[in-house]
């Protein structure tokens, strides 16, 4: 029936929000073991905004985890190994390049171009910009430790502005609005604390 088939619908969009908000978390979570291994001084910097915006998602995915029904159909979800050459060597080119443009960035445009760089290098990967910020306002402190908190809570930002775009704008209704609030929270609450601090 049509009220069958809405529910139905309504539930896998509550499921793949919750899915998308556990990969964000597992992003922010990521992203300070990261800096914690190669920076602590920006790591007392970073997990504050980090872990806000970590908190936020989570809440928001246990209320849609609670918010389910039970006896959904599980579905199988393919991994792909990130040990792989290719993957590697991507990544390698990818860090080198986003390095280059943040610290040309920094040169020229101060801490506003070191964010609008790290704004576009953060759409297709934040480990890029997590690293080279760590990099960079290291020992010696060729961007200070706030910029570079900065930096990277805007590269979190835009990579889950561009996913949860994708998803809100080629996702079924129920999905859309299942995931916006979560969407907006984590973006909202993740900038707000770092221009906050």
């Amino acid at each position: 029936s049509f009220a069958k088939r809405s529910q139905e619908e309504k539930e896998l969009g509550r499921s793949f929000a919750l899915a998308t908000i556990v990969a964000w978390f597992m992003m922010f979570v990521r992203v300070v073991v990261e800096v914690a291994a190669l920076n602590r001084p920006l790591l007392a910097e970073l997990w504050p905004p980090m872990a806000a915006a970590a908190a936020v998602g989570l809440a928001y995915g246990g209320y849609l985890y609670l918010s389910q029904q039970a006896g959904e159909g599980e579905e199988e979800v393919e991994f792909s190994n990130p040990f792989e050459l290719g993957t590697a060597l991507r990544f390698g080119l990818l860090f080198a390049v986003v390095l280059v443009i943040s610290k040309a960035a920094s040169l020229y445009g101060g801490s506003l171009g070191v964010y609008v760089s790290s704004f576009f290098s953060g759409l297709p990967s934040v480990d890029a910009v997590s690293l080279s910020m760590a990099r960079l306002s290291g020992a010696e402190g060729e961007v200070s430790l706030t910029t570079g908190t900065r930096a990277i809570v805007i590269g979190a930002m835009a990579n889950t502005l561009l996913k949860g775009g994708i998803v809100i704008t080629v996702g079924s209704p129920s999905l859309r609005r299942a995931m916006l609030p979560g969407f907006l929270l984590v973006l909202g609450v993740g900038i707000g604390v770092a221009f906050a601090l």
